[in-house]
């Protein structure tokens, strides 16, 4: 059983996957919001054997609705109906921030920063949904 996790973005979507134990996750690709994106997004679900997908969830940092999460909401759904699969919401407040944290302390160049912002925020959202069932197990 594997989990996938989305951090979604108007341009970019950021995919990381879990280990088949879901101990770890791994930053996997960014995927362009566009036309194909459904498409190849299934790939990735069929190639891993998903069993549950994790969206980062865009809320402000009171907690109030963020302004991508009219689009989310329509993702969600377009995501569980494409792929038949459970789609959970998970709080992404601050993800990018503290992925953007260790990136500035990396001596990576600007371009190269940019290309795995998104799948590394999509794998530090799904560590935390990993992180939090490890301690939620009766």
């Amino acid at each position: 059983m594997r989990l996938l996790a989305i951090d979604y973005g108007l341009a970019r979507i950021g995919i990381a996957v879990s280990d088949p134990l879901m101990i770890t996750a791994q930053p996997l690709k960014q995927l362009k919001n566009d036309e194909n994106f459904f498409t190849e997004f299934q790939k990735v679900v069929d190639y891993y054997k998903v069993s549950k997908i994790v969206l980062g969830n865009p809320k402000k940092l009171n907690g109030s609705a963020g302004t991508l999460e009219p689009q989310v909401l329509e993702f969600k759904k377009n995501i569980e109906v494409i792929t038949g699969l459970e789609v959970i919401f998970w709080d992404e407040r601050l993800s990018t921030k503290a992925v953007l944290g260790y990136l500035n302390k990396s001596e990576l160049k600007s371009k190269a920063k940019k290309d795995i912002l998104d799948s590394l925020s999509a794998s530090y959202l799904l560590q935390g949904y990993m992180d939090y069932l490890d301690s939620h197990k009766a």
